[in-house]
């Protein structure tokens, strides 16, 4: 029996993101990285800033191509495994829902529904697949994790996902930065303070005191992806991604192949 195209899109999908990482290696290295330092004057006292430096680490030119490959290849994965569930002639109708809101919710006061686009785009969905298709669809969409986990929807995998891979589709390449991986540490004065949590890129205060200090910041360099004023570790994206389809949508659906 073939390789479903699916899993052939998840394949390469695996092949740009193997790429990615071979790209980035270099960046990988720990070390000590610049901090700006700034003073402020206020009524009480001054303030002085230390702000991590990162303009001068740049990611690879071809990184947002190869992550924007990416992006595609599994979105395409999840389109290719939506027509397969349908019927033979319904398939070129069919591609694979993302939905951070309910696309049926209604108004409380017209009864009308909020969104009727994704209501019709929905609905049809239901016409064009079996019930049980359409069940499995509505538990994996971001809302319904939303619901269950707490997590607001538009953090959800599938939902970056769909903004990332749209965005990269229809207007610009998607944004690569650089940025130091959670756990770097910053010395002042010598002495070992803090280690920093998350992802932290260029113009992160690191320290600030009412006086002149010696900061210093060691960290590991990583890929951040930029949407707008947010930054996620691409890292960490790939990983909530790759474990999202793996543990949770392709056993709920290959299953009604």
């Amino acid at each position: 029996m073939s390789t479903p195209s699916h899993r052939l899109k998840l394949q390469r999908a695996d092949e740009h993101l193997a790429d990615i990482r071979a790209l980035t290696e270099p960046l990988r290295e720990g070390r000590e990285y610049p901090v700006l330092e700034t003073m402020k004057p206020y009524k009480k006292g001054p303030r002085w800033d230390y702000v991590l430096d990162l303009d001068q680490v740049q990611p690879p030119e071809r990184l947002p191509i190869l992550m924007g490959d990416y992006m595609f290849n599994v979105r395409s994965a999840l389109d290719h495994l939506a027509v397969a569930l349908a019927p033979r002639k319904y398939r070129r109708k069919v591609s694979f829902p993302i939905h951070t809101t309910d696309p049926l919710a209604r108004d409380d006061t017209s009864g009308n529904y909020v969104n009727p686009e994704a209501a019709v785009r929905w609905l049809a969905l239901g016409e064009w697949l079996p019930s049980n298709c359409i069940a499995a669809l509505k538990v994996l969409q971001p809302y319904e994790a939303a619901a269950l986990h707490g997590q607001p929807p538009d953090r959800h995998a599938l939902a970056l996902l769909g903004g990332f891979q749209n965005a990269d589709k229809h207007r610009e390449l998607i944004g690569a930065v650089v940025g130091l991986a959670e756990g770097a540490e910053v010395e002042i004065n010598g002495i070992a303070e803090c280690a920093l949590p998350g992802f932290k890129n260029s113009a992160t205060i690191v320290a600030n005191a009412p006086e002149k200090m010696d900061v210093k910041v060691k960290g590991v360099a990583i890929v951040g992806i930029k949407r707008g004023n947010e930054t996620w570790s691409f890292d960490l994206l790939a990983e909530k991604l790759t474990a999202f389809i793996a543990d949770e949508l392709l056993p709920r659906l290959e299953p009604l192949l």
